[in-house]
């Protein structure tokens, strides 16, 4: 079973920095504009997630409270991302990605 995380609804890893939890609220934060949470309950939704996983990953206390609830409760947090991190390419670099749509259209017939 996965279990979301804050972490992984910012898209990030558990050793994430500051600097690191801020870019990602920015990124997740411009995909998400005004007009389309409005228009779509989805992105309300998730935006609402996304603003309360920097609500609590943002504040240094309610980090270490947090990460002390999810240590206790035994729950596995990721220690990578699959996004690109400090120059890390990850496994959601563009040629993986470009290599799995490729793989999609193959296999969909639609060469």
């Amino acid at each position: 079973m996965v279990v979301k995380t804050l972490y992984s609804v910012l898209g990030l890893d558990a050793t994430a920095s500051q600097n690191d939890i801020d870019d990602a609220f920015t990124r997740l934060k411009l995909q998400h504009p005004q007009a389309k949470i409005e228009a779509d309950e989805n992105a309300r939704i998730r935006f609402a997630a996304i603003q309360q996983a920097y609500a609590t990953l943002h504040e240094p206390d309610a980090r270490a409270a947090y990460d002390q609830r999810v240590k206790r409760a035994g729950i596995k947090v990721a220690d990578w991302s699959p996004l690109a991190l400090n120059n890390e390419p990850g496994w959601m670099s563009l040629r993986n990605i470009l290599v799995a749509g490729f793989v999609v259209i193959l296999v969909s017939g639609m060469w």
